[in-house]
């Protein structure tokens, strides 16, 4: 609900993401007060996988909400590139958000609109809950538009769909929702029709995962069918028991992925700042001379990782009082959307997301649009997502030292690419390795139901090179000394092996010896141990 703005906040010399409530809508009372809501629930919230709220006030007339901006992208962009997620990565994803979820029900809010869309991730897997902007008190029935029920239907619990009293468990179904569509790349009941979809939420049983994608442990179809439950007192208590029973009944090497992309997470999360309550300012977007955010970046917040043990404990910045109205005039509105719809156009600062929803039966096409149900015309219930970033961030490989590439390096090889089509992979097994990779080592192992084209391993790594459904290939590698990881797209098959580049350094790979190099300097040159290319 809101447009996302990225705006330089000149009195703390950062770049925030700034939300404001649209000029059309700010003469709703119905609007404004979800608006407030939201940044007082995030506000409250004292949980890491919450958004945390820098300040929210009113300038002109037009509500705005301060939040922290770093990079990263809503989860809908995810499972749009990646189709479905491994199940130890979806698991812990979804055991994050359930943290979130766990803290605004002991709170005794409901948040209404788990999808995709609201869940925003960082380059490690970070997850935070996103859009509280039409969470309620338990059984709170004036905050929706006119009495109706606003939300997605695609995860909408089916006492939703009725007076009946609403709870946490209504988040719990719609987590289950979520989680069942990272791991089959479907939600529960697709259908063209709204009035379909509903029927589904209220009648038809929810189909087994394990029926859609064979390679789900079968523990989960009885963690999702508790979870989907019909009635909300046969689910699950809390979110956080949906995330321990899913973890729970994942295989040792998915239970063992899960761990990792928790920990990733919290290695790769920005450091939380504590500060102090600083005087009302200006958040207009200026241009500056300083360099421009980069193209993908969201609000988010830095926690440490996820302990599904430990209740989070985490402080989060609390937010200041609103300003008075002599102070708002201070700054005019106008310049304010005007600068900011210029910075955008020119860059300086990128426009995140701008994004309204209907509420006619072609909803259900989209899954993760928010909608009245009794609004005929359209609903402006939009809802605020990150951009999938284009920046690709400079990573070590997995079997060398740290390097910094050039801009520009050569690389003098006397293995030349070739044209021929990599031979099939899914026959590949052997010692510790089988048709997807190395079985013990997540990060040397295809993603999901992608097959192996190669798999070795030297004296410090594990590899494994993977082909998608659409024919793109990628290299995985594991280094078993340091514990990093790294994937990389694009790797070409050449005479006698493969070879992979990775900004200037180059991976050349054969059944001989692994050898990394920038130019002619080694950096890394072992042999191979294990080779197998089918």
């Amino acid at each position: 609900m809101g447009e996302v703005y990225a705006a330089y906040d000149t009195v703390k010399d950062r770049t925030v993401a700034l939300k404001l409530l649209p000029v059309e809508l700010a003469s709703d009372p119905d609007y404004q007060e979800r608006f407030r809501r939201e940044a007082r629930t995030a506000a409250r919230l004292q949980e890491p996988h919450v958004i945390p709220i820098h300040d929210f006030g009113e300038i002109d007339g037009v509500l705005y909400i301060d939040m922290r901006l770093v990079n990263g992208r809503d989860l809908r962009s995810v499972l749009r590139e990646e189709r479905v997620l491994r199940p130890g990565r979806a698991v812990a994803i979804a055991g994050q958000i359930a943290a979130a979820l766990d803290a605004a029900h002991a709170d005794g809010l409901v948040h209404r609109d788990v999808k995709p869309e609201n869940v925003l991730l960082t380059e490690s897997d970070f997850a935070y809950l996103a859009d509280f902007g039409i969470a309620s008190r338990e059984n709170d029935s004036k905050l929706t538009t006119h009495g109706s029920a606003i939300g997605s239907f695609a995860y909408m619990a089916p006492e939703r769909f009725d007076d009946a009293p609403v709870s946490g468990q209504a988040d719990v179904y719609s987590l289950g929702c979520l989680l069942h569509e990272c791991l089959t790349g479907s939600t529960p009941y697709p259908s063209r029709t709204v009035s379909a979809q509903i029927k589904a939420h209220l009648y038809q049983p929810p189909p087994l995962v394990s029926s859609v994608v064979p390679q789900v442990p079968p523990g989960l179809d009885h963690v999702l069918l508790r979870a989907l439950a019909k009635n909300p007192a046969e689910r699950q208590r809390t979110a956080g028991e949906l995330a321990a029973a899913a973890k729970a009944a994942l295989s040792g090497a998915q239970a063992t992925e899960a761990n990792t992309v928790i920990a990733q997470a919290g290695a790769g999360a920005p450091s939380p700042h504590h500060t102090a309550p600083i005087p009302r300012r200006d958040l207009t977007p200026h241009p500056t001379g300083r360099p421009p955010g980069q193209a993908g970046q969201s609000y988010a917040a830095g926690p440490p990782p996820y302990d599904p043990r430990q209740p989070a404990a985490h402080p989060v910045p609390m937010v200041t009082q609103a300003p008075r109205r002599d102070q708002e005039r201070r700054s005019p509105v106008i310049p304010i959307l005007l600068t900011v719809l210029v910075v955008a156009v020119l860059g300086v600062v990128g426009l995140i997301v701008r994004s309204t929803f209907t509420g006619d039966d072609k909803q259900a096409d989209n899954p993760g649009a928010s909608v009245s149900l009794t609004d005929a015309a359209p609903a402006p219930t939009a809802t605020s997502t990150a951009a999938p970033t284009t920046a690709t961030p400079s990573i070590p490989g997995p079997a060398g030292p740290p390097v910094d590439p050039p801009s520009s390096a050569t690389s003098s090889s006397s293995a030349a690419p070739t044209t021929a089509s990599p031979t099939t992979g899914p026959g590949l097994s052997g010692p510790g390795y089988d048709y997807q990779g190395w079985v013990s080592t997540p990060t040397a192992r295809c993603n999901y139901i992608d097959p192996a084209m190669m798999v070795a391993s030297s004296k410090s790594t594990k590899i494994v090179i993977c082909r998608t459904e659409t024919g793109a290939y990628y290299y995985r590698g594991h280094s078993t000394k340091s514990g990093q990881a790294i994937e990389i797209a694009n790797p070409v098959k050449v005479s006698g092996g493969w070879r992979v580049d990775n900004k200037g350094v180059t991976y050349d790979i054969s059944s001989a010896e692994l050898w990394i190099h920038r130019g002619t300097t080694s950096l890394l040159r072992e042999p191979m141990t294990a080779y197998d290319e089918g």
